[in-house]
């Protein structure tokens, strides 16, 4: 588990270099970066939910290390694949993950939990060490067809991704990059140059916002839409029923730290009964689980969930002794069904 989470993450930044490389379907001003530790404050006003990477914690990890250095090991290049090991990649891109990559933060835009709403829009920022020249060549090398444009003196570069929608990247700062939906890269260019508005003067968000765990490895909050909060009265939810229509926002964080994975996932809700009612129904599934497996039951029970007048909490702790020996169970599991 610690290595598939540690591998999402690295998938993630490989992603965020190399999204703009997917073929598709077919006078510079003064910069004026307000902080650029804080990328919380390049995300648009228009932001719905938030994902803060604190990368540079990330790979300090020992695992990290350890994966890193088998993605080094790798001898050949699998088809579809654009690198053939680790090396292959530090080498074309010029990033080093271990070195380069600071932070990333993620602003999804929209209705999130709309059902009409598949493709949500959304822009990322990251603050990293980059070589331009480096990524321009290898999207010339992979056939990209981008076409560079300028904003406010910034170049910016539209492409089509797989899915045939329009994106956009731009090298900003020298160490701050951009890529997302077009509007959503201009706003954070914008804000790199003091003007516009940001999450922060949202004034839905911004208390949630204010409580980011900057100092976590992930941390995260979304905003609760209307359309997620109505509640289909017509349709029975069983036994455990689960009203979420006065739930405002959700925000937690990932952590690690003394040989332990752990964090917590707070429900903003200003209903004390309902609250309660959404912890015994939480509790009720933990129950059903818990019978499923010892390891199973250890892991529920390492879910506290409690309620407030003001919020439901979920809080995790996952140690490395408890991790290592539910992956040698699963993979004592998958030897058995191979034999």
């Amino acid at each position: 588990m610690k290595q598939h989470f540690l591998r999402l993450s690295i998938s993630f930044v490989f992603l965020l270099v190399t999204s703009m490389l997917i073929p598709g379907c077919g006078k510079k001003e003064p910069e004026k970066i307000t902080d650029e530790s804080n990328l919380i404050s390049l995300l648009p006003e228009n932001t719905s939910g938030v994902i803060s990477i604190n990368f540079e914690k990330l790979s300090a990890l020992k695992f990290f290390d350890k994966i890193i250095k088998e993605e080094k090991q790798k001898k050949e290049k699998k088809t579809g694949e654009m690198f053939e090991n680790y090396d292959d990649f530090v080498q074309k891109t010029g990033i080093d993950l271990q070195k380069d990559v600071f932070s990333v933060a993620i602003a999804t835009m929209g209705k999130i939990g709309d059902p009409k709403e598949e493709d949500p829009d959304a822009v990322a920022v990251a603050k990293l060490n980059y070589d331009k020249d480096k990524i321009l060549a290898l999207l010339r090398e992979q056939g990209t067809k981008f076409k560079e444009k300028a904003y406010r003196g910034v170049p910016v570069y539209t492409f089509k991704n797989d899915k045939c929608k329009v994106m956009m990247f731009s090298f900003i700062t020298e160490n701050i990059t951009a890529i997302g939906v077009p509007g959503g890269v201009k706003k954070v260019i914008d804000l790199s140059r003091g003007t516009g508005k940001s999450v922060l003067d949202n004034t839905g968000m911004n208390p949630f916002v204010k409580e980011l765990k900057s100092d976590a490895i992930i941390s995260f909050v979304f905003e609760s839409p209307e359309e997620a909060r109505k509640v289909e009265k017509d349709k029975k939810a069983g036994k455990f029923k689960m009203d979420l229509s006065k739930v405002e926002a959700a925000l937690g964080f990932v952590d690690y730290g003394e040989k332990a994975w752990h964090g917590e996932i707070r429900l903003i809700s200003h209903n004390k009964e309902e609250n309660q009612r959404l912890v015994s129904a939480l509790n009720g599934l933990k129950l059903i689980f818990s019978a499923a497996d010892p390891e199973i039951e250890e892991m529920v029970n390492n879910i506290n969930i409690s309620a407030s007048a003001d919020e439901v909490k979920m809080e995790i702790f996952f140690s490395d002794e408890f991790l290592e020996r539910l992956k040698k169970k699963i993979e004592e599991k998958n030897k058995c069904k191979k034999t």
